[in-house]
């Protein structure tokens, strides 16, 4: 595994991590706990950015960045 995959892994993690915390109650989850997560994601989609574009992975990384930058929006509503 390269480090494009690697990375790639590792914001589809968080981003799964991100999703799980949004579908608990309201009253057990905390806003603070997001933040790091979000952070990381958006972090390592700019890694993923600057990385070899004509990786053939680019194109699922480019539809993850699409659906972080939907879902960012909803999940902390």
């Amino acid at each position: 595994m390269d480090d494009f995959e690697r990375t790639l892994n590792q914001v589809i993690d968080q981003f799964v991590d991100l999703q799980d915390w949004s579908k608990k109650a309201e009253t057990s989850r905390r806003v603070a706990q997001a933040f790091p997560v979000i952070l990381g994601i958006d972090r390592k989609l700019k890694i993923l950015r600057k990385m070899d574009r004509l990786h053939p992975l680019q194109e699922l990384a480019r539809e993850v960045r699409t659906l972080f930058d939907t879902a960012s929006t909803w999940s902390l509503c």
